[in-house]
C-alpha cells in the first residue's frame, strides 16, 4: 500500500508534466508563427504601398494615356525565410494559398527580369495588377494570424487591427479605380537589374 501512493503520485506527476509541457510547446509554436506572420505582414504591406505609389501618379495624371517606365522590385525573399514556421499553424489550404500568390508573383519577376526586350506595353499591365492584387490577398489572409482579435485582447488591440484593416482597404480602393481605368494606363515593366545592365556599356563597342 506504501508503495501505490508514490508510484500514483509520481504517475499523476509524469501527465501533468506532460500537459504542461505539449501545452507551453503549442503556445511558442503559435507566438513564433504570429510573430513570423507579422514579420511577412509588414514586408509585403511595404511591397505593395509601393506599387500603390505606382498607381496613384497614374490616377493623378486625369486619365491621360501615358507609357511610363516603371522598375518592379517586388521582394517575396521574407516569405520563403518564414514559411516553415507558418506551416506549423495554418492549415493546408492557407498555406497553399499563400504560396501559390508568392509563385505567381515570383513567376511574373522573373520573366520581366530575364526578357531581353521586357514584356510588350499591352501585357504589362496586367503584370503590375495582378502582382499588386497578389500582394492584397495575402495581406488579407495574413492579418488573422498577424493580429489575431479574442475576447481578452482586442479592445487593446482595437487601434493596431483597425489600422492594418484600413491599409488594406486603402490599397483594394486604389487598385480598383486603377482596374477600372484599364484603357487609360500602359508601362514597361523594367526591374533595377536589367535597367542597371541597360546603363552598361556594350562590350562589343
Amino acid at each position: 500500500m506504501n508503495l501505490i501512493v508514490p508510484f500514483g503520485s509520481s504517475i499523476l506527476g509524469a501527465i501533468i508534466g506532460g500537459v504542461f509541457l505539449l501545452g507551453g510547446q503549442q503556445w511558442n509554436n503559435r507566438l513564433t508563427c504570429q510573430n513570423n506572420a507579422k514579420v511577412v505582414f509588414t514586408a509585403f504591406h511595404r511591397e505593395a504601398l509601393c506599387l500603390d505609389a505606382v498607381i496613384h501618379n497614374q490616377l493623378l495624371k486625369g486619365g491621360v494615356p501615358t507609357i511610363d517606365v516603371v522598375q518592379i522590385d517586388v521582394n517575396t525573399d521574407i516569405y520563403h525565410d518564414a514559411e516553415k514556421f507558418l506551416v506549423a499553424c495554418m492549415d493546408v489550404t492557407t498555406i497553399y494559398f499563400i504560396y501559390s500568390k508568392v509563385a505567381d508573383i515570383d513567376s511574373k519577376k522573373k520573366s520581366i527580369i530575364y526578357s531581353s526586350t521586357g514584356p510588350d506595353i499591352g501585357v504589362s499591365y496586367e503584370y503590375l495588377r495582378s502582382i499588386q492584387s497578389s500582394l492584397i490577398e495575402i495581406l488579407d489572409v495574413l492579418k488573422l494570424y498577424a493580429y489575431k482579435k479574442s475576447m481578452f485582447f482586442y479592445p487593446k488591440h482595437y487601434t493596431e487591427i483597425n489600422r492594418i484593416e484600413q491599409a488594406i482597404q486603402n490599397l483594394k480602393g486604389t487598385l480598383s479605380s486603377f482596374t477600372d481605368r484599364i484603357g487609360s494606363f500602359r508601362f514597361i515593366l523594367t526591374h533595377p537589374r536589367r535597367a542597371m545592365k541597360d546603363l552598361l556599356p556594350d562590350p562589343r563597342l
